[in-house]
């Protein structure tokens, strides 16, 4: 399956989901130009981090809860996948075998619902209930 690692988590409102991080990003002029402090470095401003698809899953395989059972050989074969999503350009293709334990991993790491209906909806759509997946009528 082909899974877009750029798509970011929306909220209920469907605004994208902040991780509480920030990065460093160059400033532009009106002109898309980077701007200059007076040395001539490029000058940079906060913005922040928004949940994506990339975001959960390398996430998902870099962190281990610690339970009986994970031998260095799965956490060695989750640190491999964790490099390949983070290192992979836009979209990765993942086996049949690679979704289910995706959504085993995000489910032991994410705690919320909605975050992971998100992630489950790109991952395997037909697992997720249809109504989530339809507009709801406003009240």
């Amino acid at each position: 399956m082909k899974v877009d690692l750029n798509k970011e988590i929306l909220t209920l409102d469907d605004k994208p989901f902040q991780t509480g991080e920030v990065k460093q990003v160059p400033k532009l002029d009106d002109n898309g130009e980077p701007v200059l402090d007076g040395n001539g470095n490029p000058v940079t401003v906060s913005e922040p981090v928004y949940m994506t698809v990339r975001y959960c899953l390398v996430s998902a395989y870099a962190n281990i809860v610690q339970k009986q059972g994970v031998n260095l050989t799965e956490k060695v074969a989750r640190g491999a996948m964790a490099m390949k999503l983070h290192k992979a350009k836009d979209f990765v293709e993942l086996s049949a075998e690679e979704v289910v334990k995706a959504k085993e991993l995000v489910n032991e790491v994410i705690s919320s619902p909605i975050v992971l209906m998100r992630l489950v909806e790109v991952l395997d759509p037909s697992a997720v209930p249809h109504a989530t997946l339809s507009a709801v009528p406003e009240v």
